[in-house]
């Protein structure tokens, strides 16, 4: 695993990151799924968007997934955050909406600054991330804990209905 992937060059920014990124590693491989139309350096390969069934061939020689988020604060997490992580693949993003439930605080870079995404870069590069931690990172998000969440705020509505005067 050898690559720096990004999906989706035209949201916020992210291909511009990469371009800043390539240029100040260019012995490092880069792959940008879905470019915005502009020139990259020769070290970064771009593909078409994928289309298919099987998200985890994107990941599959990847060794650092980047999801910046520019000057946007989602109210969520990107699904491809969780698609990266169930992959064994770190994921680097902005320290935004829900990225700090997430992904842990070494994972994340407090601004766009491109010299903080190289120091992000190089640390998490030589990080040898076991799957131990990939379950840990995962499990507030499995099917039965989300489903036990649900059914929790179900109740909570229900009887507050319950207990409204007629």
């Amino acid at each position: 695993r050898s690559e720096i992937l990004l999906i989706n060059a035209s949201k916020w920014r992210g291909g511009d990151l990469v371009r800043q990124l390539a240029a100040n590693r260019p012995n490092w491989r880069f792959r940008v799924i879905g470019g915005d139309g502009k020139p990259f350096p020769a070290n970064v390969r771009v593909d078409p968007f994928f289309d298919g069934a099987d998200f985890s061939s994107m990941y599959r020689n990847a060794r650092v997934f980047l999801f910046p988020l520019g000057n946007e604060d989602p109210c969520g997490t990107g699904r491809v955050v969780f698609e990266a992580l169930i992959c064994r693949t770190p994921a680097i993003s902005t320290d935004r909406g829900g990225m700090k439930e997430v992904l842990p605080p070494r994972w994340l870079a407090p601004d766009d600054n491109v010299d903080t995404w190289l120091e992000l870069l190089d640390r998490t590069m030589s990080e040898n991330v076991g799957d131990a931690e990939f379950e840990r990172l995962m499990e507030p998000f499995d099917v039965e804990t989300q489903l036990k969440c649900v059914s929790d705020a179900v109740g909570d509505l229900v009887r507050t209905k319950e207990m409204q005067p007629g």
